[in-house]
């Protein structure tokens, strides 16, 4: 399953790009189908409590740039639960704009593993990725296409 980690309020971009990976075969989580608004405390751990055991059983995360606070968390979080169990994780930047967001973030770039710019160079690199089992890293081919992260 892919975890798709992305701004909330980004709702129709989130569901486009939802849509195209489910058009493309997978299976995927995206934290707004929820349907909770979080706004008490109770309501954010709940919502925390179920997206943290999507990011420990997704397969690959999907990073929608630009994002804030809460992704990064959910980056951090998955790299923690990823290395904690000795799995490979891989993630995968998505950005529409070519912002290259993620330069700006030192502690979250050495663990990106590439970056794309549309939902069909997205699409493509998950089937790759997919047709590799999650064995290696793509930060090899991140690095040669894309310059270093």
């Amino acid at each position: 399953m892919i975890y798709i980690a992305s701004r909330y309020r980004e709702r129709e971009t989130n569901r486009a790009i939802e849509r195209e990976l489910r058009a493309g075969g997978f299976d995927t989580f995206l934290p707004e189908h929820l349907g909770i608004e979080a706004y008490g405390p109770n309501e954010k751990r709940s919502v925390a409590i179920v997206c943290e055991q999507a990011i420990r059983d997704c397969s690959t995360m999907v990073v929608v740039a630009p994002y804030g606070h809460d992704v990064s968390f959910e980056i951090g979080y998955g790299v923690a639960h990823a290395e904690a169990v000795g799995m490979t994780r891989p993630i995968v930047l998505f950005d529409p704009f070519g912002r290259r967001t993620v330069d700006n973030d030192d502690m979250i770039a050495p663990h990106v593993d590439c970056v794309v710019s549309s939902t069909k160079e997205l699409v493509q690199k998950l089937k790759w990725l997919e047709n590799l089992g999650g064995e290696t890293s793509m930060k090899e081919d991140a690095g040669s296409r894309n310059g270093d992260l």
